[in-house]
């Protein structure tokens, strides 16, 4: 901005006359050409939709969807509390006293209390999904051994994630795989150990379960 103004500042001066050396224009001249006040026709297209999140109804109903009907609870008080419909006045969810309409804007708030979600469920549905048949996944559910790290079993899966958390539908030849390349890094990361180790694989998935529900992207529409 600072580059700007300056540009635009050295544009300005240069345009303006040398009131010591200029010579004052006619006033009875008539100009020979007519100037265009106008100026051309210019398509503005359509206006840029502003960035908005999902009310907090469309974002437990959405981490229900990916997880296979999970929903985030806590024990508070001996009692099982759904944490989503406990936290959304917080988020900005309207609770219809003082405040009537949601605020949808992208907050921090609501980005820590999705990072909270998603340390807390994603363990439990990987345990969850670990002990089910292949064809009951919701998780790991590209191939039949859930601890693979081997890379083609892991891309495909995170193809599938992809499509779970953002509807992007990747194509299976791995042709559209760039789109994967940073969280099968992460993967790979996570999951330092013996080649053999379970939990390399388990370690794997919960870092890319969190970098997706924590991603902009699965809250925003």
């Amino acid at each position: 901005m600072k580059r700007l103004s300056a540009v635009l500042l050295a544009l300005m001066l240069a345009g303006c006359p040398d009131e010591t050396t200029s010579t004052p224009p006619d006033a009875t001249a008539t100009p020979d050409v007519a100037a265009d006040v106008t100026g051309p026709d210019v398509d503005e297209g359509p206006p840029a939709r502003q960035h908005r999140r999902m009310t907090i109804d469309q974002i437990r109903s959405s981490v229900a969807t990916v997880t296979g009907g999970m929903v985030w609870t806590e024990v508070i008080n001996g009692v099982s509390t759904d944490m989503l419909a406990a936290l959304g006045p917080t988020m900005g969810a309207p609770d219809y006293l003082l405040v009537t309409e949601e605020n949808l804007e992208p907050t921090l708030v609501v980005t820590k209390f999705m990072a909270d979600m998603s340390k807390r469920l994603c363990p439990t549905w990987a345990v969850a999904d670990r002990d089910k048949p292949l064809a009951e996944r919701t998780f790991v559910s590209t191939q039949e051994n859930w601890f693979s790290i081997a890379e083609p079993d892991v891309r495909a899966n995170l193809r599938r994630l992809e499509a779970r958390f953002f509807g992007r539908w990747l194509p299976e030849d791995g042709s559209g795989d760039a789109a994967v390349d940073d969280a099968y890094t992460m993967f790979v990361a996570a999951g330092e150990g013996a080649p053999d180790d379970p939990t390399r694989a388990f370690n794997g998935w919960m870092a890319v379960c969190i970098a997706y529900f924590t991603d902009p992207d699965f809250v925003a529409y």
